[in-house]
C-alpha cells in the first residue's frame, strides 16, 4: 500500500508520501500540514505503530516506536495533540499522545469504571468524544466524554441486570520464561474449594487478543460457558496484539511453536493451583485458535473435549488454498518448497493419526480465508481412525458465522459437546 496525496477536482498525484508499506486510517491534522496514520512497526507487516509526516519534511516519524502496546486508531485533538484508541495488554484504553515529546497519557482513567472501549468518535469541535465500552459483565454501551470538563457520560444502559461469571486478569510463565496474560471466567456461583472442568480458548489471529471485555460472543464463548459450569481460560499467547511490535514478532518462523507452550502452560498453571479438575479439559477456538487446538489434541493426550472451528490443519494445502498467503510465508520463513519440513512439522495433519480427543469441527461452506477442504482434512482422518466426531457445515457461510440462525446452532453445538464429554 502507498501512501499518496491526490487532486479531488482531476484525480492527479500531487505528492507522494514515505510509508513503510501498511499505511492505513490516515487523518489530517486541523491545520492541515501533518497526517497521521497507523503503519508497522513490526517485521510481520501488521499497522500496529503510530506515524505522523509533515507535507513540509515528507518524512513519517514513528511516535510509539518501544511502545508495549498496540495503536488501533488516532485523529488530531488540536495540531500538537492526537486522540488514540490503543491495545494493552489484557485492557483497550483512550489515550492522548503529545506529538512533540511523544508522552502519552490516559484521556479517561477506564479502570475506575471497569470500561473496555471499542469504537471512538471525535466530535466536530475536537473536545468531545463518543465511544462504545463494554465491562466483563456488560455488553457494549454508548459512552460520552468531554474533554474540557473531564465528565463522563453514560447514555445507554442495554442489560442493567445479568448473572454471570467473574472475569479476571490471570498470568503465568510459559515454557521458556515468558510472562503470559489471559481473562480467566469463573462459573456463575463459584466455590473456590472446588474444582472445575476447564476448557481453554486461544484467540484468533493470531492479531487479535483477549480482553478484560464482554466475552458472551460467538467467538470467544466465555460467560456462554461458565453459565453451564465450566471454568474458562481465554489465552493470549505471543504473536498477538496488545504487547508491543516484538511480542508481534515473535511468532516469525515459529508459528505453532512456543505459542502452543503458552496455552498448555496456561493449562498446567490452573490445574495446579487447584482451580481446574485434570480429568476434564477441553479446548477450542476459532480460525488461528481452531488450529492450535487441532495442533493441542494431535500433540498431546490432555484434552478431553475439542471444538474446532475453521482450522488450518494442513500449512501446505493452506498455503494455496487461502485468500491472504503473505502472511505464512512470514510465519513459516518461506513457501512450501523453500522450508517444507517446518510446513509439515507445525501441520496437526501430520500427527492426526495420534488424536483420541472427541472433536467438533465447524466450518463455513464459503470460507475464502481458511477454505473447508482443510475441516475434511481432519474429519476424515478422525472419522477412519474411530474417533468420536461431528463435522457441521454452515454452507452460506463464509470464515465468521454471521446469520442469527447459524450462531445460534453453532453455540448450542459447542456447550453441548463440551458437556457431553467433560460434564457427563
Amino acid at each position: 500500500a502507498e501512501l499518496k496525496i491526490i487532486s479531488p477536482e482531476d484525480g492527479k498525484v500531487l505528492q507522494d508520501l514515505e510509508a513503510r508499506g501498511c499505511p492505513t486510517s490516515p487523518a489530517w491534522s486541523p491545520d492541515g500540514r501533518k497526517i497521521a496514520f497507523l503503519d508497522r512497526g513490526n517485521e510481520l507487516g501488521w499497522p500496529d505503530s503510530l506515524f505522523v509526516t509533515s507535507l513540509d519534511e515528507g518524512t513519517p516519524q514513528n511516535l510509539t516506536e518501544g511502545y508495549e502496546g498496540t495503536v488501533l486508531w488516532a485523529d488530531w485533538v488540536s495540531d500538537g495533540e492526537l486522540l488514540l484508541l490503543v491495545c494493552e495488554d489484557l485492557r483497550s484504553r483512550v489515550r492522548l499522545l503529545d506529538v512533540k515529546t511523544g508522552e502519552m497519557k490516559d484521556a479517561i482513567d477506564e479502570s475506575a469504571y471497569d470500561l473496555s472501549p471499542r469504537q471512538i468518535s471525535l466530535e466536530g469541535k475536537r473536545s468531545s468524544f463518543v465511544f462504545t465500552a463494554e465491562t466483563t459483565t456488560s455488553p457494549p454501551d454508548v459512552w460520552t466524554f468531554d474533554m474540557k470538563r473531564r465528565s463522563l457520560r453514560r447514555l445507554t444502559e442495554m442489560n442493567p441486570r445479568m448473572e454471570l461469571g467473574k472475569a479476571e486478569a490471570v498470568r503465568w510463565k510459559s515454557s521458556d520464561g515468558l510472562e503470559i496474560s489471559g481473562v480467566l471466567v469463573e462459573p456463575v456461583g463459584y466455590d473456590p474449594e472446588e474444582r472445575y472442568p476447564l476448557v481453554v480458548v486461544p484467540h484468533g489471529g493470531p492479531l487479535s487478543s483477549w480482553q478484560l471485555r464482554w466475552s458472551d460472543t460467538v467467538y470467544s464463548w466465555g460467560q456462554l460457558l461458565a453459565e453451564e459450569g465450566f471454568l474458562v481460560l481465554l489465552t493470549n499467547q505471543r504473536g498477538g496484539l496488545g504487547r508491543g511490535s516484538k511480542f508481534v514478532d515473535s511468532l516469525m518462523g515459529d508459528i505453532g511453536g512456543k505459542e502452543l507452550d503458552d496455552v498448555l502452560s496456561g493449562v498446567d498453571f490452573l490445574v495446579r493451583r487447584g482451580k481446574a479438575d485434570p480429568e476434564r479439559i477441553g479446548i477450542g477456538g476459532v480460525s488461528h485458535g481452531g488450529y492450535l487446538t487441532a495442533l493441542a489434541i494431535a500433540r498431546t493426550d490432555l484434552f478431553k473435549a475439542a471444538v474446532v472451528q475453521s482450522g488450518i490443519v494442513d500449512w501446505v494445502g493452506h498455503y494455496a488454498q487461502t485468500d491472504v498467503d503473505a502472511g505464512i510465508v512470514r510465519y513459516l520463513g518461506g513457501t512450501p518448497w523453500d522450508n517444507f519440513e517446518l510446513y509439515l512439522e507445525r501441520s496437526p495433519i501430520a500427527y492426526a493419526g495420534r488424536i483420541r480427543t472427541p472433536t467438533l469441527i465447524l466450518h463455513g461452506g464459503e470460507d475464502r480465508r481458511v477454505h473447508i477442504a482443510q475441516s475434511w482434512e481432519l474429519y476424515r482422518t478422525l472419522k477412519e481412525r474411530g474417533v468420536p466426531c461431528e463435522f457441521v457445515i454452515y454452507r452460506k457461510e463464509g470464515h465468521g458465522i454471521t446469520s442469527s440462525e447459524g450462531q445460534l446452532d453453532l453455540m448450542r453445538r459447542v456447550v453441548g459437546w463440551f458437556r457431553r464429554w467433560l460434564l457427563s
